[in-house]
Formats: structure tokens, C-alpha cells, sequence
């Protein structure tokens, strides 16, 4: 859908505004990983008119990172933070970006950040101690992130990564539908040097992560990367307006909670019972 037809379907809620949240990254370290999961899960995650990469395949990709560096919130000074965010795949809603993610589940270690977040609907959860440890090393360092428990879902990002040896620019739209409409969070690298990694996503599997991933674990079978940049900024525009009748429908049926952003899946049982039985 171009940008155009977008705009007339789901005008922009105070259009005439500029965005509220502007948010700039420094000196940053990445670790990305893409991943399959079941498509029948995804689907309760997500609200229309946001449509799943592979809607119609049995799998469909799971996007998780997480990024430490100095973090600045609309003109603030700077300061050292972390984000870890995990989200689906979308069909590009408005023609846009290099990817586009429907933001699942979001962490941060920036108060500012968080709070700003969560007044758009965005359920970003404040968590200070979030840990992110990278080791340079030759030829491959390690990186280790953690989200720990008691934050729903807690989950962890660990494995080795490569030197970032080639130059790219990026922009990555991540959206999330709130009571007021669907909300766009753009960001955008102008220069990243990125390189390949070898990590794994582990959480509870009796979470809701785990119900998505199908247990305690996954591997990223489609893209693994490590990310180094200079700068980078975030813009979040105004929510977008759908469908009331639509969106009315889609939240009674997945209706919204803290634990995950956009709907809402219970814990598989089976995984629990599997993962409970094979614990030392």
C-alpha cells in the first residue's frame, strides 16, 4: 500500500502536530537476531490493519535486539541506557522502511524513554537492571544480554559475534496499535557497520515468549547480525486511526495487557509440562 492510499485509509490522529518523541542513539553496539516461529500464535499478537510477513505460511519471522549506547529523550542530555525490543514481521503498512516490525514486547533502562512511551499506549516497561555485556575478542568477541524475571516475559540474548566489517545506512519502522490507533516508531541509522553473530533468545517457556517461540529457546534461522553506529535517531508519529468496529473486534478478541503489546496468547501447557520434566 503506497503512503498515500495509507493515509486516506487511516488518517493521522493531529496530523498537523510534529512527532512528540524524538530520541537520539550514540555510540551504540548491537546484537539482532531473526527468527521462525508459528504463525498461528503470531496472529493473536496482532492487530489489523497490521498484516504478518508469511501470513499464509505455517512460520513467520520474529525480530529481537537489543542495543546499548547513550541514550537522549527529546533534547535531554544523553546518558548511558539500554533497549531490547522483540516484535513480528509486518508487510510494510504505508510503503516505508527497510523493515517493519510489530513491536511484541519492549524494555528499556531509560526511565524518560519508557514513561514517554507508555503515555502513546506503547507498554514499554523501565528496567533498570537490564544487563548488556559485550567482550571484543579476536577473531570473535561475546555478547550477553539479560532481561531479568520478575518483568514479563524475562529473556535472554547470548552467543559470540564477528567484527563489523561492512557499512550500510538503515531505517526501521516499528509499529504498535494502542486504545487511540496504531502508533509509528521510526528509527534511523545513516551509517551502521555491521557483522554476523551466533546467538541464541532463551525465556520462561511457560510465558508468553515461550508459547511463541514453542519452548525455552530458538535459534535465528534467517538472520543473525552484530551492529556497531555512530548515531542514530527516533521519531514517533502521531497514532493512526483504524477501523473502530475493526479494532474494536480485534482488541475483544486479543485484548491488551502488560506482558505483551499487541494481544494476547496463554501459556502453552504442553511446553510447560515438557520443559518442568526436563529441568536437572
Amino acid at each position: 500500500m503506497s503512503q498515500t492510499l495509507f493515509d486516506a485509509k487511516y488518517p493521522h490522529v493531529g496530523s498537523n502536530e510534529p512527532p512528540d518523541l524524538h530520541l537520539t542513539l550514540a555510540n551504540c553496539v548491537e546484537g539482532v537476531g531473526v527468527g521462525l516461529v508459528a504463525t498461528e500464535w503470531a496472529k493473536a499478537l496482532i492487530a489489523a490493519p497490521l498484516q504478518l510477513v508469511g501470513a499464509a505460511e505455517h512460520v513467520t519471522p520474529l525480530v529481537v535486539l537489543a542495543v546499548r549506547g547513550e541514550i537522549g529523550v527529546d533534547g535531554q542530555r544523553p546518558t548511558p541506557g539500554i533497549i531490547v525490543q522483540a516484535g513480528l514481521m509486518l508487510v510494510p503498512p504505508d510503503g516505508t522502511g527497510d523493515v517493519n516490525v510489530a513491536t511484541c514486547w519492549y524494555y528499556t533502562s531509560n526511565g524518560r524513554l519508557a514513561h514517554s512511551l507508555r503515555r502513546w499506549g506503547i507498554p514499554a516497561h523501565h528496567v533498570p537492571k537490564l544487563a548488556f555485556e559485550y567482550l571484543p575478542g579476536q577473531p570473535r568477541g561475546t555478547l550477553s544480554v539479560e532481561v531479568p524475571p520478575p518483568v514479563e516475559p524475562p529473556l535472554a540474548l547470548d552467543g559470540s559475534v564477528g567484527q563489523p566489517n561492512e557499512t550500510i545506512s538503515f531505517v526501521a519502522n516499528w509499529w504498535a496499535s494502542t486504545a487511540n490507533g496504531i502508533v509509528k516508531m521510526t528509527t534511523t541509522i545513516p551509517r551502521a557497520v555491521v557483522g554476523e553473530a551466533s546467538l541464541t533468545l532463551t525465556t520462561d517457556p511457560c510465558s508468553a515468549l515461550g508459547t511463541l517461540i514453542g519452548g525455552p529457546s530458538l535459534e535465528f534461522a534467517v538472520l543473525q547480525r552484530f551492529n556497531t553506529f555512530a548515531a542514530a535517531r527516533l521519531e514517533l508519529a502521531k497514532p493512526i486511526e483504524i477501523n473502530k468496529e475493526q479494532s474494536a473486534n480485534t482488541f475483544a478478541n486479543h485484548p491488551v495487557n502488560e506482558s505483551v503489546g499487541i494481544g494476547w496468547i496463554r501459556p502453552n501447557p504442553v511446553i510447560c509440562a515438557r520443559s518442568r520434566r526436563n529441568k536437572p
